[in-house]
Formats: structure tokens, C-alpha cells, sequence
């Protein structure tokens, strides 16, 4: 009964991180100090974006480095140096939670994607988890983004 309370409280936790206040932003190598405009930005939509019922990708890991955990939370938005990656997402699908087993609603998938400086990425999973290259233009994303990314994203 507690492991399933801890595995409750954990899922819980990372799911209410993405509501409310301040968008979690995170570079995936540690001091990385470059403009936005020289990395790529890969990003979890906003809640509310697609229906409830539709899956969501959460960032977890790039080149084999852990950066989102179910116990540390998931990034809103994860800067990443241009280039050709490994990326690990967290993929949720509410039609299979149960609080009994929150476990099979959640799969780590990984795949690997190419993306460009000062691009922004989408972050998705469907039968696949990928990347969809949303463009440069921080306007053309802002709808799909935490509003307090947006606000911490410009220039």
C-alpha cells in the first residue's frame, strides 16, 4: 500500500508541476550560456493545447544524460545545442491511468532527431516519439507554450 502511495504521490506531483505558475526551463548541458537564438528549444505544449485525452511528451534525457525525472519533474522547455541527438521522452497516455498501477499509463521512448539552432520543437508521441519543428519564430509558438516560457523566451 505505501509503494503505491509514493508512485501516486510522484505521478501527481509531476503532473501538477505543469499547472500553474512558473514554466520549468532547462538546459541540457549544465552552464550552457548560449542565446536562444543559438540552441535549439524543445518544448511539452502547454496544458489545454489538445484534447485531455491525448497523449503528451515530456522531456527526459538527451545523449544518454538525465534531465526530467518522475520524482524531479519534467521541463516545460529544455534547451539544447544544435546537432544530432539521442532524445528521451516521457510518454504519458491518460487513457490507460489507474491509480492502482499509474505505471501503465507512462512509456520511455527514445529517439533520435537532428534539430537546428533557433528552431523550436515540438515535443510528441504517437505511436512514435519525435520532434516536429515548429520554426524560428517564438510568435508562431507562443499559443503552444507556457505563457511564462513565452515571457522568459524573448529576446
Amino acid at each position: 500500500m505505501k509503494s503505491q502511495w509514493i508512485a501516486w504521490s510522484a505521478v501527481s506531483t509531476a503532473l501538477l508541476a505543469g499547472c500553474g505558475g512558473t514554466a520549468d526551463i532547462r538546459d541540457a548541458d549544465q552552464g550552457l550560456q548560449a542565446p536562444d537564438a543559438k540552441v535549439a528549444i524543445l518544448f511539452t505544449p502547454r496544458e489545454g493545447v489538445y484534447d485531455a485525452k491525448a497523449r503528451s511528451a515530456r522531456f527526459s534525457g538527451v545523449d544518454g544524460k538525465t534531465i526530467g525525472t518522475s520524482m524531479g519533474g519534467f521541463p516545460d522547455v529544455t534547451r539544447v545545442t544544435p546537432g544530432t541527438h539521442l532524445f528521451k521522452v516521457r510518454c504519458f497516455d491518460p487513457r490507460f491511468w489507474d491509480p492502482h498501477k499509474p505505471s501503465m499509463a507512462e512509456t520511455f521512448m527514445l529517439f533520435e532527431a537532428t534539430v537546428e539552432a533557433g528552431h523550436f520543437y515540438e515535443l510528441g508521441c504517437d505511436m512514435n516519439a519525435h520532434a516536429i519543428d515548429r520554426g524560428t519564430s517564438l510568435e508562431s509558438v507562443k499559443n503552444l507554450l507556457h505563457p511564462d516560457a513565452v515571457e522568459k523566451l524573448r529576446p
